[in-house]
């Protein structure tokens, strides 16, 4: 019986850079324009970089980025569709059923 590498990326997680702004305006800016997000400008992402992490790949790019000061998402309904949303994100990655689709979202393998 011959083993099936089984190919999981590293990911790594660090403060935003300035060279990370323009990745992290266009993941942030994507989502905005679906609704899940509000938009960002590069100069509002610069003044709150401090306020930021991503994931890294192994190669060092951006994959993933994220704020960590609530910006709106103390009210409750802010919560859950965030929670919502993500719920389903993951369900379609790792293959199990939810309930709800959050309104408008299609995620394309």
């Amino acid at each position: 019986m011959t083993a099936i590498p089984l190919l999981v990326p590293t990911i790594s997680f660090r403060g935003a850079y300035t060279d990370d702004v323009a990745v992290m305006t266009r993941m942030i800016n994507g989502y905005a324009a679906v609704g899940l997000m509000r938009p960002r400008n590069p100069e509002e992402l610069l003044r709150r970089l401090e306020e930021f992490v991503v994931a890294t790949e192994v190669d060092g790019s951006v994959a993933a980025c994220g704020g960590l000061r609530a910006d709106g998402f103390r009210r409750a309904e802010n919560q859950c569709t965030a929670l919502e949303g993500e719920l389903y994100f993951y369900g379609q990655v790792f293959g199990f059923s939810v309930d709800v689709a959050p309104a408008g979202v299609t995620i394309h393998p």
